[in-house]
Order: C-alpha cells, then sequence, then structure tokens
C-alpha cells in the first residue's frame, strides 16, 4: 500500500499566541485546508476521538483516495465529515475494546484570508450527560440520541456493505447494499441473514471462526471473504472488517463493513500476471538487460545478464558496476556513459569491445542506455547490450573474402569487366582488362563502355548488344576476332554472365585472348589436312594395287583348262575385291577411320552376284542394314565372311532350283554388333559337323570369327543361316 503524503501540521498563523489558545482549547478542534488536505488538530480532539496524529493523518488520506479505502481503521472520521454544515449533531464513536464515548459535532466551512476554503470541525466530550440521562430514562434506546433519518442515510448510500450482527449470527442492522448484493429487501435480509450466508457466502463454516476470534478479543479484525452475487451472478471477493462493540444491554455485537476489492485483486493479479510476463520476456531475451538507479546499482537485470557474470540475479541486484565478477577493464567507460544519461536524459548508444570477465575470451557488444523514470518519478538508466560477437567475426570472414576474391579478381589472366546492363558502361576490371585498352589506371577505364572493344566483322555497337541478349536465360560464350581501341587485333574468347548487386544488374564479362591458341589450330587443322589427303593417298593405292592383283588373277584364269583352278583363282579374285572395296570406302569417308558398312555391303553383293551368277540370273540379295560404322581392323574381317558366305550361297545353295533368295541383315543393339547371313536354298542335312568340312571357305570363317572374337551360329534349317555376334576391337589382333 503505498504510504500518505506528509502532511504539514501546522497552519498559517498570526502567532504564537493564537497557536498556544488553539493548543489548550478544552473543545476538540480540527481544521482542513480542503485544496492540499493539509490540517491542524489539537490534543482534545484527539482525545475525544480516541485516534493519534498519524492514524487521522491516514484517514485523511484515505478520505482524499477512496480507491485505498480498505476498513482497516477507524471510519469515525470519515462519517463526521458526512455531518450537514452548520447543524450540531450528537453521535456515538465507535472505538473497540473501549467505554462509550459521545460526542456532539458541529461541521463548518468558510473561506480564509489566503481564498482558501478550510473546513473546521468541533467536538465536543458530552459522555457524561447522555449516560445520565440514559439512567434516568432505562428504558430509552441509546440510538434515540441518534438522528435515525441522518443515520439511515448515511448507511445505505454507503457502497460497501454494512451489517450488524450477535454472537448467533443474527444480523440486526443492514444497509441498502447488502440487501441489493442479496438481490432481496433490507427486511428480508434481516429475516433470512443465516441462511443468505450460508447460501451465497464461500466456506461459509470456516470463516466462522473470525467471528469468534473478534467476540473473544474485542478487537477489530479485517480478513478477506468471497460472496457469490445474485445480482452480477459472479463471486466477489470483500475485505470485512469487523470492530466489535457493547449495546446498551451490554451485549457484544460485531459491526461489519465489507469492501468489494474483486477489481482492486484482479488489477493486482492481472498487473502479478504480467509482471511475470514481463519477467519471461526479459529472461528470455539473448540481450544483455539491466536497470540501474541514480546510485548506479542495479535494480534489476535478466537472466542473460547473470550468466554472462556466471552468477545469478538475485546476487547482481544492488551491486555496483564495480562490484561485478571480474575485472571490468572498462569501467571509467561504462560510468561516464552513465552519467551522460542521467545530465543530459537522452539516450547514448555506443559499440563496445572488451572481454568476458569471468572466462576472458575477447567479445563486442553494442550498448544503448535511455532515461527511465520510475513509479516515484525517480530516474533510473535502462541498458540493453546486444552482443555482436559473431556478426563481428562474420564481418571480419567477409572482408577477408573479399580481399581474397579481388586478390583472385586482379590475378586472373584473362580480362575482366564489370558493366552496366543498361548502359554497358564498365563499372570495374582487373589489370589485364587495363592493359587490354592501353589505359593507363582502372580510374581512366571506369565509366567508359565496352563496345570500344569492336568485333573485326560488325565494328557497330549492335555486336555486345546481341551478345548480351539472352543473358537472362543463359550464360553465352563465342569466340570472336577483336579491334583493341589502340588498333590491336586479336582472337579472343568471349563469356558473360549476370548478376545482381545492391539492387543493380550487372554482368561479368571474361575476354580471354586466344590469338596463339587459334594460330595453332590454323597449323594443326593445316597438317590434320595434309594426314588426310596422305591417308586417302594410301588408301587408294592399296585399292589400286588390289586392283592390279585381281586383274593379274583374271588374266591368269584364261590360261588355265582346269574348272576347279579356275573356281580357286576367282575365289582368291573375290576375296581381294572385297579387301580393296574397304580401302575404296575408306579413302571415299569423311572420316578415313570408319567404314559405313551399309553401302559397303551392297556394293560387294552386287559384285559377287555380277561375279557368280554369270550363269544364273535367278539370284536376288535383300540387304537390311543399320547406320553402322567400323574401323579397318573389325571392317576387313567382317567384310571377308559376308563375302566367304555369299561365295559359298551362290555356288551350292541353289543348285537345281530356278531361282533363290539371299537376306542380310547387321545391325547395332547397344554397342554390340548383330549379322545374319540366311539363304533359301537346299540346305545342308541336319547334324552336318562344319568343324569337320575340308574347305577353305568354311575355315576363312571359322577363323574370321575368331579374329573378330565373335560368336558364330550355323543353322541348316529351311537352308543355311549364319549369325555373328561381336563387339568392335579396338586394336587389331596380333
Amino acid at each position: 500500500m503505498t504510504e500518505p503524503p506528509d502532511i504539514p501540521l501546522s497552519l498559517n498563523s498570526s502567532g504564537p499566541w493564537l497557536d498556544i489558545v488553539f493548543t489548550q482549547y478544552h473543545e476538540g478542534i480540527l481544521v482542513l485546508q480542503v485544496p492540499g488536505n493539509q490540517f491542524k488538530a489539537n490534543l482534545e480532539f484527539y482525545r475525544i476521538l480516541g485516534l493519534n496524529e498519524s492514524e487521522v493523518k491516514e484517514e485523511i488520506f484515505r478520505m482524499a483516495n477512496p480507491g485505498k479505502w480498505d476498513g482497516e481503521f477507524p471510519f469515525s472520521l470519515k462519517h463526521l465529515f458526512a455531518i450537514p454544515l452548520r447543524t450540531e449533531t450528537q453521535v456515538q464513536l465507535l472505538k473497540s475494546g473501549e467505554s462509550q464515548t459521545f460526542a456532539q459535532i458541529y461541521r463548518n466551512e468558510m473561506e480564509g484570508p489566503d481564498g482558501i476554503l478550510y473546513t473546521v470541525l468541533s467536538v465536543k466530550d458530552v459522555s457524561q450527560q447522555v449516560l445520565a440521562r440514559s439512567v434516568e430514562k432505562e428504558n430509552s434506546p441509546i440510538m434515540d440520541s441518534y438522528p435515525a433519518e441522518y443515520l439511515r442515510k448515511i448507511i445505505d448510500v454507503d457502497p460497501n456493505l454494512i451489517y450488524v450482527k450477535d454472537k448467533e449470527g443474527k444480523v440486526s442492522l443492514a444497509n441498502q447494499s447488502v440487501a441489493d448484493f442479496f438481490g432481496c429487501s433490507i427486511e428480508e435480509f434481516l429475516n433470512n441473514s443465516v441462511d443468505l450466508f450460508k447460501t451465497y457466502k464461500w466456506k461459509y463454516e470456516e470463516i466462522q471462526y473470525v467471528d469468534d476470534k473478534a467476540f473473544k478479543g474485542m478487537k477489530t479484525i479485517t480478513s478477506e471473504e468471497a460472496f457469490f452475487s445474485n445480482h452480477t451472478k459472479k463471486m466477489h471477493l470483500f475485505q470485512v472488517t469487523r470492530t466489535p462493540f457493547l449495546t446498551q444491554q451490554n451485549e457484544p455485537n460485531l459491526l461489519c463493513v465489507a469492501v468489494d476489492i474483486t477489481d482492486r485483486v484482479n488489477v493486482e493479479n492481472e498487473l502479478i500476471t504480467q509482471r511475470e510476463y514481463l519477467r519471461h520476456i526479459l529472461d528470455t531475451d539473448p540481450n544483455l538487460i539491466f536497470v540501474k538507479n541514480s546510485s548506479s546499482r542495479f535494480v534489476l537485470v535478466n537472466r542473460a545478464f547473470a550468466e554472462f557474470y556466471q552468477s545469478s540475479i538475485e546476487d547482481l541486484i544492488g551491486k555496483l558496476e564495480s562490484e561485478l565478477p571480474g575485472q571490468n577493464l572498462e569501467l571509467e567507460k561504462y560510468l561516464l556513459s552513465d552519467q551522460q544519461v542521467m545530465a543530459s536524459n537522452v539516450s547514448v548508444t555506443q559499440e563496445e569491445q572488451t572481454k568476458n570477465p569471468i572466462s576472458g575470451k575477447e567479445v563486442h557488444f553494442i550498448t544503448t542506455k535511455k532515461p527511465l523514470l520510475d513509479a516515484d518519478g525517480n530516474m533510473n538508466i535502462l541498458g540493453v547490450v546486444t552482443d555482436i560477437t559473431e556478426q563481428k567475426r562474420q564481418e571480419k570472414n567477409v572482408r577477408k573474402s573479399e580481399l581474397m576474391l579481388q586478390e583472385i579478381f586482379n590475378r586472373v589472366a584473362d580480362a575482366l569487366f564489370i558493366i552496366e546492363s543498361q548502359t554497358l558502361q564498365i563499372v570495374d576490371c582487373n589489370p589485364k582488362a587495363i592493359s587490354l585498352f592501353s589505359a593507363s589506371t582502372k580510374t581512366a577505364l571506369i565509366g567508359a563502355k565496352i563496345n570500344q572493344l569492336k568485333a573485326k566483322d560488325d565494328r557497330s555497337s549492335k555486336f555486345w548488344t546481341s551478345f548480351f541478349q539472352n543473358l537472362s536465360d543463359s550464360n553465352p560464350s563465342k569466340e570472336a576476332e577483336l579491334i583493341c581501341p589502340d588498333g590491336t587485333e586479336l582472337w579472343a574468347s568471349l563469356a558473360a554472365t549476370q548478376f545482381v548487386q545492391d539492387g543493380k544488374a550487372l554482368i561479368l564479362l571474361r575476354v580471354a585472348d586466344i590469338s596463339v591458341q587459334k594460330k595453332s589450330e590454323e597449323q594443326i587443322m593445316l597438317a590434320l589436312h595434309e594426314k588426310e589427303i596422305l591417308i586417302q593417298e594410301i588408301h587408294h593405292r592399296v585399292k589400286n594395287n588390289m586392283a592390279v592383283i585381281s586383274s593379274l588373277l583374271q588374266l591368269q584364269t584364261g590360261y588355265i583348262k582346269d574348272p576347279a583352278l579356275i573356281n580357286v583363282f576367282r575365289d582368291s579374285q573375290s576375296r581381294i575385291k572385297s579387301m580393296a572395296l574397304i580401302h575404296e570406302k575408306l579413302y571415299q569417308s569423311k572420316t578415313l577411320a570408319k567404314v559405313e558398312m551399309e553401302s559397303y555391303i551392297r556394293e560387294l553383293a552386287r559384285t559377287l552376284l555380277y561375279t557368280y551368277n554369270s550363269r544364273r540370273n535367278d539370284i536376288s540379295i535383300n540387304i537390311d542394314a543399320d547406320e553402322v560404322y567400323l574401323d579397318i581392323n573389325s571392317a576387313v574381317p567382317c567384310g571377308l565372311i559376308i563375302n566367304e558366305i555369299i561365295s559359298n550361297a551362290c555356288k551350292h545353295a541353289f543348285v537345281g532350283r530356278e531361282k533363290g533368295t539371299i537376306d542380310i541383315r547387321f545391325s547395332n543393339q547397344d554397342g554390340r554388333f548383330q549379322l545374319s547371313v540366311k539363304d533359301d536354298g537346299i540346305g545342308m542335312p541336319e547334324g552336318t559337323d562344319f568343324s569337320s568340312f575340308n574347305s577353305l571357305g568354311m575355315s576363312l570363317v571359322s577363323a574370321l570369327s575368331s579374329q573378330l572374337g565373335a560368336h558364330l551360329e550355323i543353322q541348316t534349317k529351311d537352308g543355311v543361316s549364319y549369325k555373328l555376334s561381336f563387339s568392335e576391337k579396338t586394336k587389331p589382333v596380333k
């Protein structure tokens, strides 16, 4: 509870004699200055009311602050100020544990010479006169001395619940607030008070001991009790003050005043909840937060602050900066900033580099100190300390990376330009780029446009515009012959990529001088062309030499009379032609290393039909070949195998038949070549052992298949079928 203000106990007076008369006057007098609540009372006033100076001061303060009224102090003074002006009234003063006191009260208001309004209470002790009259009139209740209408009016307008009950719990008096709270009339409450209390009073039986205690000690007792309201349909919390007193018949009664403190308690609970919530926020905040008072002592710290000093919050409260754990090397700097905040009443923010007093590790902080007023108007300092050690470390690493990247940028052998996308102006470049432009310094080159570097075949600015056109979709690259600003020509490899920095679209352009490579390429291409011509010539000469051999064999057959020997020469001639055809296809090929097998097979089949079909015009060959290419190491044995199979079919497969067909299928299945040659001739007996054949043709087919590393399969159903499966060898078989 907030303490009442210090009310001066003396008013301005005209002189010392007036003070003496005021103090010694036989009647009690209290003078209250209405604005400001300053008062002065004499000794007789304190005696009659049974109050001391501090109690009067406190009660006047509570009267001026209704929210502070809690019923813990005598309430007689409050009612004295409710007496009508300039009306003499006799009342009984309620002073627990003492004899009955009656007083004649007169209240007046007047304006002083200083224009300030004053209230004057005049109190005269008339207890003896009242008691004397009560003896004479024994049957007349003392309450007759009260103005009934006035008393009823006072208690009925009071918002607090006021009621009087005896030891049996029966209520003999209640104000209108009680009846309204229980939703009935005053008469109904008086007749049913016990039942109503039992029904609407929380833990009625447990609270009864408080009544017993008040009766037993005849002392005022205050407790907190809960009642259910018929009006609001809610539970209300009351602060109930029980003041025991004796009736005229000397019977103890309790005057109960119940003050509804529900709203106050709710507000207090809300404040507690908010305080705990704020405490939770402070303790979960990673920043170091503290509050210092005007003496620079810590009155609040959060958990992060305590953990930094490896201490507890409780141990740090009340300490000075110099009393914190560890040795603070920045103490003078901290105290100076405190003084600056207190003196100027403005916030101070500063970056600090220090060491953790416990671990000794270097830390970086940004500390903000702000002036902060507490509830009493005293100046405090609110400090928020943010640990930026990790941020500083990252900044250091970033700077290190930037320096490294800049060093790499400067040392790259190619010319590097950073260009604005819209204007094509150079915003940065490396030393190689400066040399390319024949500029003296980087500053001289910044701001220049890249189109000063012109393409030999297109000297307009359209070359660069076209080159950068699709940067958003891809990273273009190109080789071009460029003309430098000084007229020097060079072949360059160009590559560009787009990026954004500080919201601006930029282009990184790399210009690599490939003039030497281009010259070397030209020489290599020239040498390669010469070699191609030479290889073509070799293949051509080999083919011609084989053609000469074939012609010689043809001429020789003219001098041979033995038909069998003629066939031998003819077979040798066809084999030479098949190999010559390989060399013919190679020197006609663009690659000079691979033979295109489809055209080769067609040409070979046509030649063989011409050779062996001079006496037969009824043999046809069907060819189905994929786009298959074989090098000479595989093409020669493969061509000889095809030659032997077709030759053998032409000579033996169709004997006694008018016509016949040979089907050739050549395919490439994932690098595995499949060759199939099948005729529909007379075939061979089932179970024929081809390995026992004593013929040069079959021996060649078997030997050449082994040379290819091929799997050979021969079937004799419905003619003869040869199937070979092989993979191309990269080197010739030795």
